[in-house]
């Protein structure tokens, strides 16, 4: 959650890496004009309407002009039982380097060179590096690779989500290295709801790098996969980024695990 500010109103906005761009919650932006355009995510798809924001302020940035997406986000806020303004989607962070220290609820945001390079670092604690590797921008999506086994996953990296995501249309290879322990109802965007199925990952890897005993939900991503214009195995999200300090440099297409030190 990042607090933030539009017009007259501040709240919390999630920062979330799969949406495109922002998204405002309908109930607090109702001045939207409606379109026929959708917007899918794991639960299927939902309805959207538009709305240009004059400014958005976040402590030490801010955006002029911007377009946004306008739909339900109650679902979100009945979860977490706070008010939820909207979700910051990647397309107002690609001239930056984006570090989110999740042991110690911090976000750094920092201005890079035309070499990617951040600019002054003097504010930028000295981290344990994991793992660093390539992402891809596609129309302002995150993906990269993971592997199970010997599969190779097309992944989405997605910060909003609250667990990792894999397809249900897996080799039985994959399924062998997954512990399941139950089905439950998923809710996403506009209250949609599929069911999916939890389970324990045995490992995973990133390249060379190992992630054992990684919590999931099992579902089927065709709509997503539809959505985004490629297929996607997997959702790389929050059960498995919180446990390091996650950098997405958007100039040179990396992702960086770390630790402190």
């Amino acid at each position: 959650m990042v607090t933030g500010k539009i017009g007259n109103q501040t709240g919390n906005f999630v920062l979330d890496t799969g949406a495109p761009y922002l998204v405002l919650n309908e109930t607090y932006f109702e001045d939207a004009r409606q379109s026929n355009d959708e917007a899918a995510g794991v639960t299927g798809q939902v309805e959207i309407a538009k709305l240009h924001v004059d400014t958005l302020t976040i402590p030490g940035h801010h955006w002029k002009n911007l377009d946004a997406d306008v739909t339900n986000l109650g679902n979100i806020e009945d979860s977490k039982g706070i008010k939820i303004l909207g979700l910051l989607g990647i397309a107002l962070f690609k001239e930056y380097e984006l570090s989110i220290n999740y042991f110690e609820n911090q976000l750094y945001l920092n201005t890079l060179n035309e070499k990617g390079e951040v600019r002054d670092t003097s504010g930028i604690p000295a981290w344990k590096q994991l793992y660093k590797g390539k992402m891809q921008v596609k129309d302002d999506h995150l993906f990269t690779t993971v592997s199970i086994g010997k599969k190779r996953l097309t992944t989405c990296i997605d910060t909003g989500a609250e667990a990792c995501v894999l397809n249900n249309d897996m080799p039985d290879y994959v399924w062998d290295l997954l512990e399941v322990k139950g089905r439950f109802l998923l809710t996403g965007v506009g209250n949609t709801q599929t069911e999916v199925l939890s389970a324990k990952l045995l490992e995973l890897r990133l390249n060379k790098y190992r992630i054992k005993n990684v919590r999931l939900v099992v579902a089927n991503l065709e709509s997503l996969s539809e959505a985004y214009g490629k297929e996607v195995d997997f959702v790389l999200g929050y059960t498995l980024l919180a446990g390091y300090i996650v950098t997405f440099n958007f100039v040179k297409n990396s992702i960086t695990l770390s630790s402190n030190v």
